[in-house]
């Protein structure tokens, strides 16, 4: 999203420290290391793979407060459990290693300024049992690559006028040429515009509106898809007793629908082209090297004629969606699973689902999204477990109708027991294995209702079949 609001950059060297327990005093603390912020620190102190750890970032800024402005320092993501301070003030903490979070800062800022972030990312069972937090691919049993800590995203401070917009919602439909808003505000408004803007900046469309709540009709756009991936800017203004806010998002115009057994982009029949893409990298892990460096692997991809990114159990970057609208290629998300099904570590699998979707509904590449994959983390024989699974799907498909989800994107042993996809993973592809692969597939296109768990084959409809993951290995 972009806006009028004036930015400070906090990205770059940070003075930092590893330490073996909880410092007690913050303010007693000298670090002697430095780190680069967004990174990883397993890529500079790859011992936190081996030892528990507290983080100790820290590093000093200059602002001065303008009247009638409001101050949010704001992380793009910090793995796993942080604590902040500000001038010797908690500001808070946060859970979680994938998501946006920020603290108002308006109150606490000095000319010069000491920010000071501790971090706790648990390897064992300690402080934090990290069998039972959605980790994905990192930590856990098995830690496929490696454990990823720290701030891994962008951090920076944003200034605001007194009353200003947040959690927008977007959503845009070609089929029904509409673009639905919907925004929050601490006060009342006395008044919104929505508007709608073609890439030249000419206006397509715009409605004023006393609500917070914006239903826009357009005509004349072109639809969004990995052919033509046309995308448009839409602004939001809104006005409060003479205080004024404005943001800018850019979105295209997108339906990805499921009808008798077929996938329909548009309106239209569409066939997945995709690859699984771990979104793991070899220097900066989880931090996305440059807009460049994935800019260019995406194109590469559509070179090779793929369509889709199935971005795999854990929460991609904002540029990674960017990139994804602009260049043309549909994302299927999977959530970060845990390793131990608990009532604490559902609840923020739950939380970090609908964070990730909120976050990204207003891109048009986001098409498709897994709750579970490969029933990693959760016993599906368990009634109570399987239950909170179909509860869940029920929930997300009547939030946020545009995506389409799977349960459990299965594999062999295990199954679906509620989806908008039949899709599943077969490992049964090499040329040594061509009969086996034939016998798989036959079964999955002539009985497809016996790739649902038995006690669920009545929620079984005549969903699009999907072979969502499989793989090619064999010798010259």
């Amino acid at each position: 999203m972009r806006s009028g609001r004036k930015r400070i950059n906090l990205d770059g060297k940070w003075r930092f420290d590893m330490f073996g327990c909880e410092p007690e005093d913050l303010a007693e603390v000298e670090p002697g290391r430095t780190i680069d912020v967004p990174a990883c620190v397993e890529r500079y102190f790859p011992a936190v793979t081996r030892e528990q750890f507290y983080l100790y970032y820290e590093r000093s800024f200059e602002l001065a407060k303008r009247h009638n402005r409001r101050c949010f320092l704001h992380f793009g993501a910090v793995d796993y459990l942080c604590k902040v301070f500000l001038n010797g003030e908690k500001l808070g903490k946060h859970i979680g290693g994938y998501l946006p979070f920020e603290f108002e800062i308006t109150q606490l800022i000095l000319d010069n300024n000491r920010l000071q972030i501790l971090v706790f990312d648990p390897i064992g069972g300690g402080v934090l049992d990290n069998r039972k937090i959605p980790h994905g691919k990192q930590n856990g049993e098995p830690n496929w690559y490696t454990n990823i800590s720290g701030l891994w995203q962008s951090v920076w401070i944003e200034e605001r006028p007194e009353v200003y917009i947040h959690d927008l919602k977007i959503e845009a439909s070609y089929l029904q040429g509409r673009v639905r808003v919907s925004f929050k505000t601490d006060s009342m408004i006395d008044g919104a515009v929505l508007t709608l803007l073609d890439r030249k900046g000419d206006t397509i469309s715009s409605k004023r509106a006393v609500s917070n709540e914006i239903d826009l009709p357009v005509s004349g756009v072109f639809p969004w898809s990995p052919g033509e991936p046309n995308l448009y800017d839409l602004v939001l203004e809104i006005s409060s007793r003479g205080v004024r806010d404005r943001l800018s998002v850019r979105t295209g115009f997108k339906d990805f629908q499921t009808a008798s057994g077929r996938l329909l982009l548009n309106g239209r029949d569409f066939y997945i082209k995709g690859v699984l893409d771990q979104d793991f990298y070899p220097e900066t892990l989880y931090t996305v090297p440059s807009r460049e460096y994935l800019g260019e692997s995406f194109r590469k991809l559509k070179r090779m004629g793929i369509n889709t990114l199935r971005h795999h159990v854990k929460v991609p970057d904002p540029l990674y969606m960017d990139l994804a609208d602009e260049i043309g290629l549909l994302v299927w998300q999977d959530s970060p699973y845990f390793d131990e099904f608990s009532p604490t570590g559902s609840l923020e699998l739950l939380k970090t689902i609908r964070g990730a979707i909120e976050r990204d509904l207003h891109h048009p590449s986001l098409c498709v999204y897994s709750i579970i994959n490969e029933s990693w983390g959760i016993d599906l024989t368990d009634r109570e477990q399987a239950g909170w699974l179909a509860r869940v799907l029920d929930e997300l498909k009547q939030d946020y109708p545009s995506i389409i989800f799977t349960d459990n994107s299965a594999c062999m042993g295990n199954y679906h027991l509620k989806s908008d996809l039949n899709d599943y993973h077969f490992y049964a592809s090499s040329i040594d294995r061509g009969k086996l692969w034939d016998f798989l597939i036959e079964s999955f296109s002539n009985n497809p209702a016996s790739f649902y768990l038995r006690e669920y084959r009545d929620n079984f409809e005549e969903e699009p079949l999907l072979v969502s993951e499989f793989v090619n290995w064999s010798l010259p």
